[in-house]
């Protein structure tokens, strides 16, 4: 494996100490040629819980070496020909790994090309050397041209010598993935992790070890590491934290919510930090609107070299530090163990990039910055038909303050125009009212509306006729993209809306029939399935497109399931998801962790039709469905004929139903349970959308349900139609 002493060449280390356990014992016997009589061999090593260093002088170029591990462990030899030390002149050194037993080393020549007879794992570490041999050799011609080149073209040597650690990383994961069970494939993964490990990298690895590796002691107490380093990888929110500047201000990080924020762990001792402090200040000279923190690991008692090197550097920033050296607490909260190091923090305090240096910083601001450039102006020209005044267009979306707002315009000709403000890109609907008056006198009819994405920008709406349904968005890349996934998902949405005003056209007789409503339902439930495999496909294809987070809420819908929209949404781009809605998105997941299928449902309380108080624990004992619905909402009077037969069916079965109402009006609630012969259990607090239930559980549409067992374990969400019947089947039989 590459020498680990070259490691230091780039990053500032802290090293730390691991537990000990059963020992066993070693020999290594070493016999080198070409060494001098005055020659010393080192031996480095951690039996246990404290580094420990053994030497012994070569007699005729043979030496041994003996001790007691607990089971193999990396041990790095070397050689002093003068006997001046570890560090002495013309030094040199091996990597290679004790296993208990004997150990045999030899080399004709230079220590380095020593040949080590042991156990599996230096067998494994002779296989993985041999394809490293190359990578390496490239990385010592390009490291000597990297000192000679002008600065222009160490950029460009950088990048190679970034490929070869690509390329090394390449050959550790491949011998972790074809031999899990070997304990090499632990210090493969050790070895891949480099200076900066990173949980989004490692984890995966990790996962891929045999179950015998894994109970090994350092392997074990490595995958609780990694368990506990989730804490700051990418899409974590960021550790806070409140420390000193140079004045002996306070300073914390929250104080900065609602900024990009990079912070740079530094110190004035380290020489990689201070050649990498230009790349900082380039960058921020770049991207003023950048907010930097360094937050330096200098020791006690050296505040001057530390204030002194600020200077020197022109770091012209907020400057932090406990002078703690690598006892900082804040260090340790992020898991910084070499430096420099960073991490970018986005507006929402989540972590958004680590590791950024030299132009691998810019380019990722530059990312970042492109896209936050879409807030802006929007101007919104139309021109559906001939239609003119009182002829009106309504424009409805959220202001930059989360306000809904209502915007309107008469229509001159079929020509209308919007124009507004709006930080992000999202959702609008322009609707026609050709009589005027106002937008409520519309009926929210698919064919009276068009959605699209208000975006920065002029944006043009054209229909073909005088249908403002079939008009089309043009103008910037969210409804690019939106018109694509328009298109795909256009047969599929005619099902749904063909089998909707099917209903309505139908009788009353019809639209309470069993037999309709399934056959209905089954038309419903195959259009959503097919439009959900588009959504799904879309977001695993564009994770930087921003109508890649709506397309997930689609597909997730309004109560999601996390284990299945989790993966896709940590999929996204950063900067997406850390936009307001990928914010927004990450904050339901979070709910629905606590509220979704397998959690304990939440206890609640509220008052029933005659005004008594009921609670959820009063049912406990039996399978309940907290069915979610109101009076005023058309899809939920439409379900409620399924709810009923359920009931019907499992109410001698250890089933019941507990109505939540979101309702405003107390009358046209009583009213609506005695039309639907919604005879059992119903509460509310008449407070529409501010529901305190509807706010426990996260709903934000309906109809929406959960099914509570007799223990009080959520078992199933959202179950409308023929899925709730098939559900009760399972846990209750068919009847």
């Amino acid at each position: 494996m590459k020498n680990i002493l070259k490691n230091a060449i780039a990053l500032c280390f802290f090293l730390p100490l691991i537990a000990q356990g059963q020992l066993k014992h070693f020999t290594l016997n070493g016999k080198l040629a070409k060494v001098p009589p005055t020659a010393m061999a080192y031996l480095v090593y951690t039996p246990g819980n404290e580094r420990k260093i053994d030497s012994v002088r070569l007699l005729k170029g043979a030496f041994i070496f003996k001790g007691n591990i607990e089971q193999a462990t990396s041990a790095l030899l070397l050689i002093s020909p003068h006997g001046d030390g570890m560090r002495g002149k013309d030094y040199s050194s091996l990597q290679l790994y004790l296993e208990p037993g004997n150990i045999l080393l030899s080399s004709p020549d230079k220590l380095s090309e020593a040949k080590v007879m042991a156990g599996q794992v230096n067998a494994d570490n002779d296989a993985i050397n041999l394809q490293l041999k190359p990578i390496a050799e490239t990385e010592k011609r390009l490291r000597l041209a990297f000192q000679m080149a002008e600065q222009e073209k160490k950029e460009e040597i950088a990048r190679e010598l970034e490929l070869c650690e690509v390329q090394r990383r390449s050959v550790y994961r491949n011998f972790i993935t074809h031999n899990p069970d070997h304990m090499m494939s632990f210090f493969a993964l050790k070895a891949s992790a480099g200076s900066i490990p990173k949980a989004e990298v490692l984890v995966p690895l990790f996962d891929l070890l045999g179950p015998a590796v894994k109970r090994a002691k350092p392997v074990a107490a490595y995958g609780l590491y990694l368990q506990k380093l989730k804490a700051v990888m990418v899409g974590a929110v960021a550790p806070e934290f409140k420390l000193p500047d140079t004045s002996g201000k306070m300073v914390s990080l929250s104080s900065f919510r609602g900024k990009y924020v990079l912070i740079d762990f530094w110190a004035s001792w380290c020489k990689p930090c201070r050649e990498e402090n230009p790349n900082l200040i380039k960058a921020r000279q770049a991207y003023k609107d950048l907010t930097m923190i360094s937050i330096s690991l200098d020791y006690p008692g050296t505040r001057k070299a530390w204030t002194e090197a600020i200077k020197k550097d022109r770091l012209e920033w907020t400057q932090l530090s406990e002078l703690g050296g690598w006892d900082s607490k804040i260090a340790k909260a992020y898991f910084v163990k070499a430096i420099p190091q960073n991490f970018l923090i986005g507006p929402d305090g989540r972590i958004v990039a680590k590791d950024l240096r030299g132009g691998a910083l810019q380019q990722k601001l530059g990312e970042i910055y492109k896209q936050n450039q879409l807030s802006g102006k929007f101007t919104l020209n139309g021109k559906v038909g001939n239609f003119s005044s009182p002829a009106k267009a309504f424009l409805m979306y959220t202001d930059t303050a989360g306000k809904l707002l209502n915007d309107s315009t008469v229509i001159q000709n079929g020509h209308f125009s919007f124009s507004g403000i709006v930080d992000y890109p999202k959702e609008a609907w322009v609707i026609f009212n050709t009589k005027g008056g106002d937008s409520k006198a519309v009926s929210w009819d698919w064919r009276n509306f068009v959605m699209f994405y208000l975006e920065p920008g002029t944006l043009t709406l054209s229909s073909p006729d005088t249908s403002i349904a079939r008009a089309t968005i043009t103008g910037g890349p969210v409804n690019k993209d939106n018109e694509a996934l328009r298109i795909a998902i256009a047969p599929f949405q005619k099902q749904q809306n063909d089998a909707y005003d099917a209903y309505y056209a139908a009788s009353k007789e019809e639209q309470k029939s069993r037999t309709y409503l399934d056959a209905m339902d089954k038309v419903i439930n195959k259009s959503m399935d097919e439009r959900k495999l588009i959504w799904k496909a879309f977001v695993q294809k564009n994770p930087s497109s921003f109508r890649s987070i709506y397309a997930l809420q689609f597909y997730g819908g309004p109560t999601p399931d996390v284990q299945d929209v989790e993966p896709l949404f940590n999929s996204l781009s950063p900067e997406v998801k850390a936009s307001k809605p990928g914010i927004k998105y990450a904050r339901l997941m979070e709910k629905m962790k606590t509220y979704g299928v397998g959690a304990m449902a939440p206890d609640f309380t509220q008052a029933d039709t005659e005004g008594k108080a009921v609670s959820l624990r009063d049912f406990r004992g039996k399978y309940v469905l907290i069915d979610f619905w109101a009076s005023w909402c058309g899809p939920c009077r439409a379900e409620n004929p399924n709810v009923v037969n359920a009931y019907q069916k499992y109410k001698d079965k250890n089933f019941t139903i507990l109505g939540v109402s979101l309702d405003r009006s107390r009358e046209n609630w009583l009213k609506a349970i005695k039309d639907d012969k919604l005879v059992w259990t119903q509460v509310s607090d008449l407070q529409y959308w501010k529901n305190e239930v509807a706010k426990l559980y996260a709903i934000n549409a309906i109809p929406q349900n959960v099914l509570v067992d007799p223990k009080g374990k959520i078992v199933g969400r959202n179950l409308t139609g023929g899925a709730l019947t098939e559900k009760l089947e399972k846990l209750l039989g068919k009847m």
